[in-house]
């Protein structure tokens, strides 16, 4: 076997893409099978295979991310090593790679935060600034998608369950005084931040990352199945969790600001509305009142 693997390993060097790609199919699938200790066993020729990342071929760069996965996912041993790798395919100069290990690496995280480590959930975290606009919404996503699954979500539970609980638990809840494990703050709390601090993207930069964060913010962050209890407290988490990030601090509040006027423009016009109902259809009064509600509506539209 130590002969075979060898040279097969020595078939990474060839010339021709194709036979290269099939050998990086053909030595993940070992590598990564959970049955198989040969990664270990055979640490030459595992980093030969995972020097495949600095490829010349795209096509089989993108194999060795989807490979990496796979061990990072099976094989405990060699997770480290493939951490590495990973981090380094996040600054791959072709989009669509940093993309799919963006998306891979968020997956995984969803289904065991254990497998990735606080370094490689960073460095995703590096992507939310990307020149890529896909690359950074989706980043940004998928950060936010494993900090509700495996953070906010459980340690909001108590309150959501039980509006009339202890202030003691909402005060523990908010401030990070509960941990479930003694790092989850470090690998997991910080990521607000990271998502707050895109929306210093305007609409003349990318006009549809705004929307995204504040689409997460409802539906991922502080979503509204949550009690109002619940919500609140989980502001406050998040505040804590980034009073010591000045500027997201900076884009956190503008967010809740921004959100407060449009609120209040919105009671406005709808107030309005219903105040130009109590004159007759066709009136002077009924035009003049049913203009300013419609002036009204036009300012909510154009600014919000």
């Amino acid at each position: 076997l130590t002969t075979v693997v060898g040279n097969v390993a020595a078939a990474l060097q060839v010339e021709e893409a194709d036979r290269r790609l099939r050998v990086v199919k053909l030595l993940g699938r070992l590598f990564y099978a959970q049955s198989s200790d040969i990664g270990v066993k055979f640490a030459s020729c595992f980093r030969q295979w995972s020097d495949r990342i600095k490829d010349a071929d795209v096509t089989i760069r993108k194999q060795m991310a989807r490979c990496l996965v796979k061990v990072l996912e099976n094989k405990p041993d060699l997770r480290q090593s493939a951490t590495k790798s990973l981090v380094h395919l996040l600054e791959d100069p072709v989009t669509d790679i940093r993309v799919e290990v963006v998306h891979s690496i968020c997956d995984l995280a969803s289904e065991d935060p254990a497998k990735v480590s606080p370094d490689l959930l960073k460095a995703i975290g590096n992507r939310v600034s990307s020149k890529s606009k896909t690359e950074r919404k989706d980043a940004a996503t998928g950060l936010a998608q494993i900090y509700q699954t495996h953070y906010s979500k459980p340690k909001l539970a108590p309150i959501n369950e039980n509006e009339d609980c202890e202030i003691d638990t909402i005060i523990k809840v908010a401030m990070n005084l509960e941990m479930d494990s003694p790092n989850v703050h470090d690998t997991l709390s910080w990521i607000p931040g990271v998502i707050f601090k895109a929306l210093c993207f305007n609409d003349t930069v990318d006009t549809e990352m705004r929307s995204r964060v504040l689409q997460i913010v409802d539906d991922v962050l502080l979503p509204k199945s949550l009690s109002s209890t619940a919500r609140t407290a989980g502001i406050a988490m998040i505040m804590y969790s980034i009073k010591d990030n000045e500027n997201a601090l900076k884009w956190f509040a503008k967010c809740l600001s921004e959100r407060a006027e449009a609120q209040a423009a919105v009671a406005a016009y709808l107030k309005a509305r219903e105040a130009s109902r109590q004159f007759a259809t066709g009136s002077a009064e009924f035009l003049a009142a049913n203009a300013d509600a419609e002036e009204m509506l036009n300012v909510i539209v154009n600014k919000y």
